[in-house]
């Protein structure tokens, strides 16, 4: 709060202020005073107007400078009331009230959001689990019965079944602290689990395996990392070469305290232009657009899950030759090597 900007908003009040010493100094006049007792009294009054203004200003600037300082710093700027003092001028007091007003308003919108968001993530997780019984019937009956159903049939049913569980995973991933477990876990059964999974696909998509040191134990939450990984896979899948034997890679590695886990292939690759927003939510870029499939969800929900867990996620691409993905699972979530290959 600045006093030239105060002058300015209580500008008629200083006119006013100098129209009375000016009425003072007529009247004085106009009963023969002496000028000198004229110039007194003119000071006088001039220096009183002054002070008051000098006294409101600093009052008011005290308490919105506090209050602007506040707001900037506090993480949580809606709790700001709770952190000021009580003003002691009417504006003051004035503001505090519609402030407090507005912060009960937004604290029941809030309450009534919440309350709708909860509800519809319970619909969600319920129809997630509903559906799962009749995918899973269907894909029985496939297996069962290869002669009736064709491998597309199987192929779309695996689609279907992958785009449900990003879906409970999304919806999970908003109230994560109540779903993961956190426990030491062995990395090479982790990628097994996920490779196991995604066997038909890996197949049917003809891409070659290679499987380096896995032999580390890391902390993490087993569904969410299997999860992950099978993003992982299900891009390489989806975004691979025709014009060469596609392959995919997964290797591990210990450097300072930090294991990490490394996914390649020799797929498509993303454009340079791309790289920086491929965990943004939705985004496609080149190759989502190229192929038509993606919903930009899948990397999104991996990065949202790793950060949640502690992890980092990075990708490292280049158009046409392939691409790196890098999970570090830090020092926090490190307990050693299992064994040596």
């Amino acid at each position: 709060m600045r006093w030239n900007d105060y002058l300015k908003d209580r500008l008629l009040v200083v006119l006013a202020a100098l129209c009375v010493v000016l009425v003072i100094v007529i009247l004085l006049v106009a009963f023969r005073v002496e000028i000198e007792l004229i110039i007194v009294v003119a000071v006088l009054c001039s220096l009183y107007t002054i002070r008051l203004l000098m006294f409101d200003f600093l009052r008011e600037k005290r308490f919105y400078d506090n209050l602007l300082n506040r707001v900037k710093h506090l993480d949580k700027a809606y709790l700001v009331l709770e952190t000021m003092e009580e003003a002691n001028f009417y504006e003051g007091i004035l503001l505090e009230e519609a402030l407090y007003d507005i912060n009960k308003s937004m604290m029941e919108n809030i309450k009534l959001y919440e309350e709708h968001e909860a509800t519809f993530r319970d619909y969600v997780e319920m129809w997630v689990h509903e559906i799962k019984a009749p995918l899973a019937s269907l894909a029985l009956r496939a297996h069962n019965y290869p002669q009736k159903y064709d491998q597309k049939i199987l192929e779309q049913l695996r689609r279907v079944e992958m785009s449900v569980e990003r879906i409970l995973y999304y919806v999970r991933g908003e109230q994560s602290e109540k779903d993961y477990l956190l426990r030491e876990l062995s990395l090479e059964e982790v990628v097994h689990k996920v490779l196991v999974k995604y066997r038909d696909d890996l197949l049917a998509a003809k891409m070659e395996l290679k499987v380096g040191n896995l032999a580390f134990k890391v902390v993490t939450d087993a569904k969410w990392l299997e999860f992950i990984l099978g993003q992982i896979v299900s891009n390489s899948i989806k975004y691979r070469r025709d014009d060469v034997v596609a392959w995919l890679e997964f290797d591990g590695a210990r450097a300072d305290g930090i294991v990490k886990l490394t996914v390649r292939d020799n797929g498509l690759g993303v454009a340079s232009e791309d790289l920086p927003r491929v965990f943004e939510k939705s985004f496609t870029g080149q190759n989502g657009r190229l192929r038509g499939a993606s919903t930009g969800m899948g990397l999104y929900i991996a990065n949202n899950l790793c950060g949640k867990l502690g992890h980092k996620i990075r990708m490292d691409s280049e158009q046409n030759v392939g691409t790196k993905i890098t999970i570090e699972f830090g020092a926090d979530g490190l307990v050693g090597v299992a064994r040596k290959k």
